[in-house]
């Protein structure tokens, strides 16, 4: 079994009340600080040079504690909301999603 117990962040039951929760908005923001550090050095590196899409997807993740699991898919999924609203696209994402012709 799991140590700790279970539950939402900040709880009174669950995560460990105070002191975890202060954990977990460290990772929150450490986990924030790497994805935009991901974010620069795909922008400013070329296409395909370094590491793959998903091998830079599983650093990323493996920094997230897993209470945070879902604050940091909804950070990502408006960061890419505001990419597509402002008509950004990226080679390599677009070549991993979309299918091969």
């Amino acid at each position: 079994p799991l140590k700790g117990g279970g539950g939402a962040v900040g709880g009174g039951g669950g995560f460990g009340g105070a002191v975890n929760t202060q954990a977990a908005y460290r990772n929150r923001e450490k986990a924030r600080d790497a994805l935009y550090a991901q974010i620069r050095e795909i922008a400013g590196s070329n296409p395909g040079g370094g590491a793959s899409l998903g091998e830079r997807a599983r650093s990323l993740l493996s920094v997230v504690r897993v209470e945070n699991t879902r604050w940091f898919a909804e950070l990502m999924v408006s960061r890419l909301v505001q990419a597509a609203a402002a008509g950004e696209a990226d080679e390599e994402l677009a070549a991993a999603v979309a299918p091969a012709r």
